[in-house]
């Protein structure tokens, strides 16, 4: 059986000399802020020499296009960097 790992987010992204980090965050259950949401928490870190980022990378900006071409991810604005899903799941459920 192979681990799987879910992450609702990146967070901090570090470069080191060749290294390259990439934090994965998730929804921590248990923590919510003021209003009442979760707040993302720490998981795990993947960590690639810089060729395998930037292959990485480019693998997921092509699969970002697909789900553009697909209307699965949609922008929120013309000007703006920021996407957001066409489908969600229940509020509050990491995966």
């Amino acid at each position: 059986m192979t681990d799987e790992i879910f992450a609702d987010a990146i967070g901090e992204i570090t470069v080191t000399g060749s290294v390259v980090r990439v934090d994965l965050m998730t929804m921590a259950v248990n923590d919510k802020d003021d209003q009442g949401r979760l707040k993302p928490a720490f998981k795990q870190r993947l960590i690639f020499p810089i060729e395998g980022f930037a292959h990485a990378t480019e693998a997921m900006i092509q699969m970002r296009q697909q789900l553009f071409d697909r209307g699965v991810l949609k922008r929120t604005d013309a000007s703006s960097s920021q996407m957001q899903f066409t489908e969600t799941g229940p509020t509050g459920q990491p995966n």
